[in-house]
């Protein structure tokens, strides 16, 4: 009967530690997927600021080629002009 009884209270110690356990995990995880939401929105954060530099670089690009485009139309200008104060 002692015998019967121990094997009782093990059992039942078993499966009180078992659940503790698995409460603990649930909880672990849950944390886990709230840190994995933080990082994940600090990426996307990340990934946006990236994306407008990106574009800031892009719109300079197209300044540059623009102002590029402008200093050769002027270049032309003042050879065209040069070249007819030569002749006159």
């Amino acid at each position: 009967s002692l015998d019967s009884s121990v094997q009782d209270v093990v059992i039942y110690v078993l499966l009180v530690v078992g659940v503790i356990l698995g409460l603990l995990g649930l909880v672990i995880w849950f944390k886990g997927e709230k840190e994995a939401k933080k990082i994940i929105d600090a990426a996307k954060g990340i990934d946006s600021a990236v994306a407008g530099i990106d574009s800031d670089m892009r719109g300079s690009e197209m300044e540059l080629e623009h102002f590029d485009d402008e200093m050769g139309a002027i270049k032309e200008k003042v050879t065209d002009y040069e070249s007819k104060d030569k002749e006159v």
